[in-house]
């Protein structure tokens, strides 16, 4: 019992921390873009970031190939891993630079945007810079020390926001969102040069790195085909429909604060704690059972939430000067819940140790994005995102499927897992929808939105005598008595 209690425990901790993590990060990241969005800049500065998003991404994605996750699951990690991998990852970056620095006038080409040039040959610095804290962002992880990667997050923000507002301020218009993506790569690891004591030595290991790669070449590619996935709506819009990026850009930023708040919370903190126990397999399954009812229970009730109270929200807080973005925001709010059970569907399969399946699936997921786009992009931006969400749902339960067939967690027992907390939420949404029919006031229509859903959703979990609810009420209260 006191390993099943250690994992608990670390667990607990590790989802704690990131989600302190997550919840106060993005708080800062609401206020600073309702500072930009709302007040200096606007549509035509957010569609230049979206037009670009896909090649930071892809960067981010190749650089690492896989070597992070891979020291993350080895049982050890040695001083030749380490220092194997941060010097791959310094190479690939400079090297990926030097291709996208002379792509640039390309790029600018294919969106007919001059402009383009010189701020992606900023912008394409961010992978260069990430790389040199890569591995040490890597040792806090593999030792759950996620109050320092707390602490780094949330000043990293801080300072670039404050470089960003600083630069709009002085009328750099779209160079503030250049500012801001830059200074915060810069600031992340120099401040994980300053949290983590580990220093690299001049040593590179052939053997370490095929090792290494041998986990990792699946996962990068299957990484790279997930990031394409995720940013290439932004392409299609900012070639196609012009006019209509900057608002696809800002419902993008405003849905990725919630769904990978919550799927990087979960996926972050379980990864290195479920590696702990890859090895037995039943107690693997039994905590990962308990992660999904979790995640259910977290993640159904915001992001249908936030469907509920995106028009209130958008037109609260930016005005109807970002009007255009709210369908695309109910959209990916709804996509989102596809998203985050994957990821963490993903995760148990990286746990598994088997990239081969997770490389196959993306593959068949960019098939489907291409059927899918034939069939919607003569329509509209939003059939575009639409067809998303479709692909999205179809993702999701052809990953519980395959793991079903090979460790026994069926996609049924994942619906049954599920599906509790997914009626009370879709009776939550219903709920505050008619409960503010007769209000006008689009104040007072957000505030007694989110008070009513809250209130239905954790008073039909108490009633309902939900499990997760019980343990989550268990947990602060031994908190609250530990600090007493």
């Amino acid at each position: 019992m006191s390993g099943e209690n250690s994992l608990k425990t670390k667990t607990k901790n590790a989802l704690l921390w990131n989600a302190l993590d997550k919840v106060v990060t993005q708080l800062v990241s609401v206020a600073i873009n309702l500072i930009l969005a709302r007040e200096l800049l606007d549509k035509t500065d957010y569609g230049v970031i979206g037009m670009l998003a896909i090649f930071v991404a892809i960067a981010n994605a190749v650089t690492d190939c896989g070597l992070s996750a891979a020291l993350v699951r080895k049982p050890v990690i040695s001083e030749k891993d380490c220092n194997t991998a941060f010097y791959f990852n310094i190479a690939s970056a400079l090297i990926l630079y030097g291709i996208l620095y002379f792509s640039a006038p390309a790029i600018a080409r294919f969106y007919n945007e001059p402009i383009l040039i010189p701020l992606a040959r900023v912008l394409f610095l961010v992978p260069v810079i990430s790389a040199t804290g890569l591995v040490q962002a890597t040792q806090l992880s593999k030792r759950i020390q996620f109050n320092k990667l707390t602490v780094i997050n949330m000043v990293s923000l801080i300072v670039s926001g404050i470089a960003a507002i600083a630069t709009a301020l002085l009328g750099y218009g779209v160079w503030a969102l250049i500012i801001q993506q830059v200074s915060l790569a810069a600031m992340k690891s120099l401040l994980l040069w300053i949290f983590n004591t580990w220093r690299p030595k001049m040593q590179f290991s052939i053997t370490s790195f095929k090792e290494m790669f041998s986990f990792g070449t699946n996962l990068t590619i299957s990484g790279i085909l997930n990031v394409v996935f995720l940013n290439i709506y932004s392409s299609f819009i900012g070639k196609l429909y012009k006019g209509e990026i900057g608002f696809y850009t800002q419902a993008v930023r405003w849905s990725d604060m919630a769904v990978f708040s919550l799927a990087g919370t979960i996926q972050t903190a379980t990864y290195p704690v479920f590696s702990t126990v890859q090895t037995d397999e039943e107690r693997l399954i039994r905590a990962y059972r308990k992660t999904m009812r979790f995640t259910a229970f977290v993640t159904l009730p915001v992001l249908l939430g936030l469907v509920l109270i995106s028009r209130p929200l958008f037109l609260c807080l930016l005005t109807d000067k970002w009007a255009d973005s709210i369908p695309f925001m109910q959209l990916l709010c709804f996509a989102g819940i596809f998203t985050v059970f994957t990821q963490i569907n993903h995760n148990f399969l990286k746990i598994a140790g088997d990239s081969r399946l997770l490389l196959l699936l993306e593959i068949g997921k960019m098939i489907l994005v291409g059927v899918m786009f034939c069939l919607t992009w003569r329509l509209s931006p939003v059939a575009i995102v639409l067809g998303q969400v479709i692909i999205r749902a179809i993702v999701y339960f052809s990953n519980a499927y395959f793991i079903g067939e090979k460790v026994g967690y069926s996609w049924r027992m994942q619906c049954k897992d599920i599906f509790p907390y997914a009626a009370i939420s879709v009776a939550m949404v219903m709920v505050g929808y008619f409960a503010v029919l007769p209000v006008q006031n689009i104040y007072w229509q957000l505030v007694l939105q989110i008070m009513i859903c809250a209130l239905y959703y954790l008073g039909m979990n108490k009633w309902l005598r939900s499990r997760i609810f019980d343990e989550v009420l268990q947990v602060i209260k031994r908190d609250k008595d530990g600090n007493d």
